[in-house]
């Protein structure tokens, strides 16, 4: 089984479990946890979130949608960035992060 990193979701502070070869977005929708995404192919930037700290493979993305500046300031796109550490990420406005109520459903009682 390979290794897992904890994501801290700021401002909220929500943690997320993110498996080795799991996305940011992927960790984050597994969670039950929402996010706004787009295309989940690099090519959008709908889902850029900003590195606090920790390390990431940024993965493949286009430099039309995330530039070079950006990165250095930590932006970077949670559709293909995947963690190789324990991560501190700041969430937008624009990421639009809502938490899923769970329901369970209860079993109808006998009359």
């Amino acid at each position: 089984m390979g290794q897992t990193y904890t994501i801290i979701l700021l401002p909220m502070g929500n943690s997320v479990r993110c498996a080795q070869d799991q996305t940011v977005l992927g960790a984050i929708l597994g969670s039950g946890a929402r996010v706004y995404y787009g295309c989940t192919g690099g090519s959008c930037g709908v889902c850029k979130m900003r590195l606090v700290s920790g390390q990431l493979d940024y993965g493949r993305y286009s430099v039309a949608v995330l530039s070079e500046e950006e990165r250095r300031q930590g932006f970077f796109l949670s559709c293909q960035a995947k963690s190789v550490s324990d991560l501190t990420i700041q969430l937008t406005e624009a990421n639009r992060y809502r938490q899923v109520p769970t329901f369970s459903i209860q079993p109808p009682r006998p009359r």
